[in-house]
């Protein structure tokens, strides 16, 4: 079938020596603009493709041991990217229809550097379409001889809909509202009149008599983009007139279609953020906000209006008519047949990668929901706890995985063999920036959702959860925070305030149930709080906040800076080597350190820290009295491996990152590589601005440009001689003998030495070599044998201070 659909190049579409042909051929190809979508939302195979096409990335030279011969001039620039595309039809028809078939795609990218194949990796993405064949004439009911087109619209998407409420009414994992009601709904009255009731008071019903508010009222929340017009909403000046009532048509687009939704679905209560919180009052949004967590979290189910930019838009008019295709007319002995192709609900493209989701408010909206619509263009989805429903069935995330359900993989830690017979040198072949709430049941149960929760509250051990109820010191919060942060750092925020605020409610559900101390973004839970410190830019370049007074978080916070950020998959398989002691919330960054039982002078420990406040660590401490710093970076990430004097250090290769990012490295006295260091503002001391490498654009630089160059270039905070590395943890990657630490960079916080708190400055890698040395008269080399360090055998350097309470600000 697929061959009278789409031809024979239908299995192989079009021979891709250029990786790119895809979107070169979109405009002329149908099939190929499809193909082009499902790439196009995967952002780390986009990264690679344009890593290994770049011939200039990483250009330093990579010499064999005499340390002249550039290997530039013994081999020969090889393909960099071997690059496949198949399409093949599932036999069996799909259920439920008259004549259509499944199509799936099958994309798989080789990768290698530019000299050594051997370093190479890949990425596989598979994506199902539909397709069917075009009845020649109008449907009629009753004729078996036409095939019915499988795509639903209007009416039978609501009765879809409705029957995924149905099925779940009975379920023990939803929320059911157990007495927890938003301050004030909206009542959608039978005549089109729309109150705003407050629901602690009691109103008059239609014969003017009082009814008390029902505590367990029904109500449903409406997720969306406000958009620029703004024109509705509650103010303290006009909360009479909505109170008394207004007609449903004085609504705009966006809120009108949700009644409409609500209204067909059986519920006569309604929460919309701009209209239930007082616009204008600090107190009542601050004491709102403080409740958003819960109001999603108990509603009936959450109306997530994807496809509306503003609320003036509306989404009705575009998630209820049918999905277009892409049409082949096919003729053969005379019959003509048209047949039909539709890409298959994919919820990372439609739903995690939409405008919407990259709101920061709108992250906790979706995760704390029971159970979420999605109005998506031309397709609505249904997502529950652990389950993802759309119009054409359950999506099947072991088949889909750019569905990106699916957990982040440590082969490339465990030494995973590839398809060549070499370690794969990508951390994760499914690895994203965005997955779905439903892919993070540990962390689902936190908030009360899911199999694992309320009653039977659960354990997190290695990414297991036990059934029966632990003990509370036995609650841990379970890695998929890490997860949760890196989307939340992609999403945008109207208000650099909000930054802590609107993951607030999350937090406080973990904390109500496991106690953990809430430190900025971080946790002091044992088991997440090293590699939470771990934190590093992501696909783009950190930025500070143009709020600097009140600091709004610590500098050992990722909240101390707007931007994506990403934590290496190393930090979460790693073996830590500090310990979480407590945080206060003090600004005095000049106390000395004080011993491990007592806080720091004039400080009060807490454990709610949502603002700038000191912490305290128990680790190793160490300096560089005779290192360098290289000035120009070295990009590391998901693709080639780095060349020049970074390939020595074995660390890099295996520290699992998701986006690229640009480090320095950290050199001895003879050059010999020690680590590298990633900085949080991208500058080293005498550190070069990207794109001005060369002697011929400097030259080309006005004395302007050049006056301007070098203050960017002094702007660099700390000094090479301040510079200490706290340690965070140790691991080794799968091939490579040698053990490296990740930590933390950081400075003294007052500008120079002594016993007082440090600031962060950035994030990096250690060789083991440099802290451990041997016995005299050993090489001075650290080698892993048998199973851990042999403490014995090594002593710390004398430049490594162990045990030490380390405060941070």
């Amino acid at each position: 079938m697929l061959d009278a659909a789409f031809g024979p190049d239908g299995r192989a579409h079009r021979g891709l020596d250029d990786p790119l042909q895809p979107k070169k051929s979109a405009e002329d190809c149908a099939l190929c603009s499809l193909i082009w979508d499902v790439m196009r939302a995967d952002e780390t195979l986009m990264q690679q493709l344009l890593k290994y096409n770049d011939h200039t990335f990483n250009p330093t030279g990579l010499y064999y041991d005499d340390g002249v011969s550039d290997v530039d001039e013994y081999i020969a620039p090889t393909k960099s990217v071997t690059f496949d595309i198949h399409l093949w039809s599932v036999p069996e028809p799909k259920d439920g229809t008259n004549g259509s078939f499944v199509l799936m795609m099958s994309l798989h990218a080789e990768f290698a550097t530019r000299l050594i194949r051997r370093h190479g990796g890949s990425r596989h993405l598979e994506q199902a379409f539909i397709a069917f064949v075009k009845p020649a004439v109008p449907e009629i009911p009753g004729n078996p001889s036409g095939a019915t087109d499988p795509r639903p619209e209007g009416d039978q998407k609501f009765a879809l809909i409705d029957s995924w409420l149905r099925r779940d009414t009975n379920r023990p994992d939803l929320i059911a509202n157990d007495g927890f009601l938003p301050s004030r709904l909206l009542e959608i009255c039978d005549n089109g009149i729309i109150k705003l009731v407050n629901t602690s008071t009691a109103t008059d019903d239609s014969d003017g008599k009082q009814q008390q508010p029902n505590p367990h009222q029904k109500y449903v929340a409406l997720s969306h983009r406000w958009g620029i017009s703004q024109h509705f909403t509650t103010t303290k000046a006009t909360i009479p007139t909505r109170e008394q009532g207004f007609h449903q048509d004085e609504l705009p687009a966006t809120y009108k279609d949700a009644v409409t939704t609500a209204r067909n679905l059986g519920f006569s209560h309604l929460w919309i953020d701009s209209l239930c919180i007082v616009q204008d009052d600090e107190a009542d949004w601050k004491s709102e906000s403080q409740r958003m967590g819960n109001i999603f979290k108990h509603a009936s189910f959450t109306i997530a209006a994807h496809c509306a930019r503003g609320d003036d838009e509306g989404f009705l008019a575009r998630a209820l008519v049918k999905r277009g295709t892409v049409d082949h007319l096919h003729i053969h002995g005379g019959e003509q047949k048209t047949f039909s192709l539709y890409r298959r609900g994919n919820l990372a493209m439609d739903v995690t990668a939409s405008a919407l989701c990259r709101r920061g408010w709108v992250l906790q909206e979706r995760f704390m929901a029971s159970r979420t619509i999605h109005f998506t263009d031309g397709q609505v989805f249904a997502e529950t706890t652990d389950t993802v429903l759309c119009e054409d069935g359950p999506l099947d995330f072991s088949a889909n995985p750019t569905t990106t359900t699916t957990k982040p993989s440590y082969d490339i830690l465990r030494g995973k063999r590839g398809r060549s017979g070499g370690v794969t040198a990508t951390w994760s072949e499914d690895s994203t920036t965005f997955y779905s709430p439903s892919a993070a049941p540990a962390l689902r149960a936190m908030f009360g959702l899911g199999s694992n929760s309320n009653t039977q509250q659960p354990t997190h051990t290695t990414d297991s959860w036990s059934e029966s109820p632990p003990h509370l010191e036995d609650i841990t919060v379970p890695m998929e925070w890490l997860d949760l942060v890196e989307m939340y750092t992609n999403c945008d925020l109207t208000k650099e305030s909000d930054k802590l605020i609107a993951i607030a409610g999350m937090a406080r559900e973990i904390q109500r149930q496991t106690s953990s101390i809430w430190a900025a973004g971080l946790w002091g839970s044992s088991n997440i709080f090293p590699p939470s410190l771990l934190w590093m830019q992501g696909s783009t370049k950190l930025r500070r906040p143009s709020i600097t007074n009140p600091q709004r978080a610590p500098s050992w916070s990722w909240a101390a800076w707007d931007g994506p950020i990403q934590h290496p998959f190393a930090a979460r398989e790693m073996t830590p080597c500090c310990r979480f002691l407590d945080v206060s919330q003090s600004q005095d960054t000049t106390t000395p350190i004080p011993s491990t039982d007592t806080p720091a002078t004039g400080t009060a420990k807490t454990t709610w820290l949502d603002g700038p406040g000191i912490l305290r660590l128990q680790t190793m401490l160490i300096s560089f009295p005779q290192a360098s710093i290289a000035t120009t970076h070295t990009d590391i990430g998901p693709g080639p491996p780095p060349r020049g004097i970074l390939a020595e250090v074995g660390g890099v290769k295996g520290i699992g990152l998701k986006s690229f990012i640009a480090v320095h490295a950290l050199l001895g006295p003879q050059h010999t590589p020690l680590g590298w260091l990633c900085p949080d503002d991208g500058l080293v001391p005498g550190s070069k601005l990207p794109g001005f490498e060369s002697s011929a654009r400097m030259a080309a630089l006005s004395p302007a440009q050049l006056r301007a160059r070098q203050r960017v270039r002094s702007r660099c905070s700390w000094r090479l001689e301040d510079l200490r590395f706290v340690a965070v943890g140790w691991f080794r990657h799968a091939d490579w003998l040698e053990t490296s630490y990740l930590g933390v960079f950081v400075v003294p916080a007052g500008g120079g030495g002594g016993g007082g708190c440090y600031r962060r400055v950035g994030v990096g890698l250690v060789c083991a070599g440099y802290i451990w040395t041997p016995p005299a008269g050993d090489v001075v080399v650290e080698r892993y044998y048998g199973k851990g360090f042999q403490k014995a055998e090594r002593r710390t350097a004398e430049w490594v201070e162990e045990d030490q309470v380390v405060c941070l600000v």
